[in-house]
């Protein structure tokens, strides 16, 4: 308390010390330095002497009290600055008015006592930030800016959503009242009728324009929505409208002819690989066949029996690889008949549980089932479906991390059922959740485990084919994959 005390009395001796030295240097300032008088220096020099550390001292203790911490401004600091200026302002002027003594010497006290309290306070202000902000002035601009900005944001709003060509003519009609308000105050009838034809002209001009750039804009849209089938017009268009148009077209050209090339492509290579996949089927059926043919026949030597086994194993996943790249062509060309009917989802998890108990027991994964307690119902293929859940599955058997847990969720968000399958990868998932939904793109980058990388294509490409959306998610080793489609609307 008595350090407190002592900081307090610090303020108070050095604020008196400055107040005083500072009134009588004012003082004494014009009878020094006009004059000439020694004495008069002489004391205006000692004034200074005590009037620069108190004044320092009032500056740099501003805004720092005992028992706060930082810059802490009291009620007098909150004070607006200009209504404080205002009101030393009334009072000097009330004292240089007063034709009573005792009147004019309150009223210069007061002054005197205000100017040395702005003092400290400006600077405490200053270091806490709040000079201007804490004004009337500043408050007034605030309000009006962010109800005018409102306004004015409300205007530019109510003006876009306006077509361009009105909105175009309203602020001309507006801008030409105005401007003939102020013409009809003081002008002739002939001066009216001369500026109502010229501005008459300018207008339909003006409009002219804008029809011509409401053309470029609808030529734009329709190259946004990738419909590149109707060109700009350019025979009625200004010459220099007509050029940007043209720069348009040829845009719109060169995206047609890419587009093209692009769906070429793809086309010869869905093509390609339906051919090669057609063309494997031949011999890898003879194969298969041969392999089991050898299996059957006595074969004593062991070493043979297990090239047989080989031969059976990789004739298998060739024959797998041979399917997956038929089924990728067709889902990804929409070459599928698809026939929708009522799925009930929770049905379809706990089948698809019920299928890979044994798989998921042999890899020591856990299913977890959460199921809404109304089944979710939607309209889809179920086969098709049964495919894409089953990619998932086998997904699931080949890339989660042993001893973990796999997630499967019904659940319903406004109209759309979400089915999800979570579980922890055991390699490092090193691309994002797009990238594997590309053909033969794999979670297992060092590729040790036997995949085509195209199951997640296909399962996209089938659910696209149900109008569903297939995505999925990686965080970290977390694999997230979700389908959703809209629920299949009941009849009332």
């Amino acid at each position: 308390m008595k350090k407190h005390l002592d900081k307090l009395w610090g303020k108070a001796v050095t604020f008196v010390g400055m107040t005083v030295s500072a009134v009588l240097f004012c003082l004494t300032f014009f009878s020094a330095w006009l004059y000439w008088n020694v004495g008069a220096i002489l004391c205006n020099l000692l004034f200074l002497v005590v009037l620069l550390p108190c004044l320092s001292f009032q500056l740099r203790s501003a805004g720092h009290w005992e028992g706060h911490e930082g810059i802490y401004l009291t009620w007098l600091d909150r004070i607006p600055l200009d209504i404080y200026l205002c009101a030393g302002l009334v009072a000097f002027m009330l004292g240089m008015e007063s034709y009573d003594s005792e009147i004019a010497f309150v009223c210069g006290l007061i002054t005197t006592v205000m100017a040395a309290l702005l003092v400290p306070s400006v600077a405490a202000r200053v270091k806490s930030g709040t000079l201007w902000r804490n004004t009337m002035l500043w408050r007034i601009y605030a309000l009006l800016r962010r109800y005018l900005g409102t306004f004015f944001a409300a205007i530019v709003r109510t003006l876009r959503s306006i077509p361009l060509l009105w909105s175009t003519l309203a602020v001309l009609l507006a801008l030409s009242a105005v401007d003939l308000l102020f013409l009809a105050w003081d002008s002739r009838m002939t001066t009216i009728s001369i500026w109502t034809m010229v501005r008459l002209v300018e207008v339909l001009l003006i409009l002219y324009m804008m029809l011509d750039i409401r053309t470029l804009l609808q030529g734009g849209e329709q190259m946004a929505k990738g419909d590149f089938s109707r060109k700009i017009q350019v025979s009625s268009l200004l010459p220099a409208v007509r050029q940007h148009a043209d720069h348009l077209n040829s845009i719109q050209d060169g995206l047609q002819t890419a587009v093209e090339e692009r769906t070429k492509s793809e086309r010869l290579k869905t093509e390609l690989i339906t051919n090669v996949s057609h063309d494997i089927k031949t011999p890898l059926t003879s194969i298969v066949n041969y392999v089991d043919l050898l299996k059957k026949t006595e074969v004593t030597d062991p070493t043979a029996r297990e090239y047989i086994d080989v031969l059976e194993r990789q004739a298998a996943r060739l024959r797998k690889l041979t399917e997956d790249l038929v089924e990728a062509s067709k889902a990804a060309t929409g070459n599928m008949a698809v026939h929708f009917t009522s799925t009930n989802l929770n049905v379809l998890l706990a089948q698809a549980c019920g299928e890979y108990e044994q798989r998921l027991a042999e890899k020591q994964l856990q299913p977890v089932l959460t199921l809404l307690e109304e089944p979710p119902h939607i309209l889809a293929d179920g086969q098709l479906l049964w495919r894409v859940m089953d990619n998932l599955m086998s997904n699931v058997c080949k890339y989660a991390m042993p001893g973990t847990r796999v997630y499967l969720i019904t659940e319903v968000l406004q109209d759309s059922a979400v089915v999800t399958v979570k579980n922890i990868s055991q390699y490092p998932l090193d691309v994002s959740g797009e990238e594997l939904t590309e053909r033969f793109v794999r979670g297992d980058s060092s590729r040790s485990t036997e995949g085509s990388g195209l199951g997640l294509s296909i399962a996209a490409s089938l659910t696209a084919l149900q109008k569903g959306e297939f995505s999925i998610v990686v965080d970290g080793d977390l694999f997230k994959a979700q389908m959703t489609f809209p629920l299949e609307q009941k009849e009332i």
